[in-house]
């Protein structure tokens, strides 16, 4: 049998496919780059690889690494033309052990109780200005906050936060991505980047909430009505009700920390009087108050 011959495409894909993760189950959560390689496009892990992201980006699943499956990758977008939400591999994890230590080194947080704080070294983004930016962002940590057992803030000292963030042009039209620190700066847990792009307040939402979740500990979802899945649907930019399922697993209910507006205080009248009636005795005098507040001596 003549081995297949790679076109420059087809090579480009092959590597992206491997670089989301899709032979890491044939390969016990790690694959090789070497090993992937010497795979004919025709073997078994070849094609179940394949079928793999076909299952992610809703293409047909015929295993086939064809014209649509390969442009996909090459373009990063789904069936729908859905733009991919960042880098993070899809690789998708059995149980609660690769949950908690997937491939792009996310993980849980052990106190989610006590505040995770981001800070942001930008003000504004394209296409946003400095007030929808902000508002982006206490949006997107408030719905993590109302979904499960977290507690995220903004701070203003970015040196200090958890989770810095910044805005630097990413290749291939990912939207941004979440790093886990490599330890040159010991408060720092995570980092955050936002693509330049022209951005919408809700597209920036749901980004926002798509990245902290892996920041959280959680990889890539193949449900279809998850925040979590690998490429962007316009119209799904909070948590759904298969994130809560997810993220509650982990993190249990809403700790409940933001107080509920308090109650209006009955406005007084325009005359600043309250209706009373009652006697008030002074000594041997009497005073009783009827109406608002008027009073006649007895």
């Amino acid at each position: 049998m003549v081995a297949h011959v790679w076109t420059p495409k087809e090579e480009v894909s092959r590597r992206e496919l491997y670089k989301l993760g899709h032979f890491h189950s044939e390969y016990d959560g790690r694959s090789s780059w070497f090993k992937v390689q010497e795979l004919d496009i025709n073997s078994r892990i070849f094609k179940r690889a394949v079928s793999s992201y076909q299952m992610t980006a809703e293409l047909e699943e015929d295993q086939e690494f064809g014209r649509f499956t390969v442009d996909s990758l090459m373009f990063r977008r789904n069936s729908h033309g859905h733009e991919r939400v960042c880098d993070c591999p899809d690789y998708l994890a059995s149980n609660e052990s690769e949950e908690l230590n997937i491939s792009n080194g996310t993980r849980t947080w052990p106190n989610p109780e006590t505040p995770v704080t981001f800070a942001l070294r930008f003000r504004a983004l394209q296409g946003l200005d400095e007030e929808d930016t902000k508002k982006a962002w206490d949006t997107a940590l408030q719905n993590w906050n109302d979904t499960c057992g977290v507690n995220l803030v903004m701070i203003d000292d970015y040196d200090a936060a958890h989770v810095p963030t910044w805005s630097e042009r990413l290749g291939g039209s990912t939207l941004a991505i979440a790093l886990l620190s490599n330890g040159s700066r010991r408060v720092h847990s995570h980092w955050q980047k936002y693509d330049r792009r022209n951005w919408s307040i809700d597209y920036l939402i749901g980004t926002i909430i798509h990245e902290t979740g892996h920041t959280m500990g959680f990889s890539h979802a193949n449900s279809g009505t998850s925040i979590m899945r690998p490429f962007m649907n316009p119209n799904v930019t909070r948590l759904q009700p298969a994130d809560k399922k997810r993220t509650q697993k982990y993190y249990g209910p809403p700790l409940g920390l933001t107080p509920p507006d308090p109650d209006e205080p009955t406005p007084p009248d325009d005359d600043g009087l309250f209706d009373v009636n009652g006697t008030m005795t002074i000594g041997n005098r009497h005073a009783v108050w009827t109406g608002k507040g008027k009073y006649t001596e007895q």
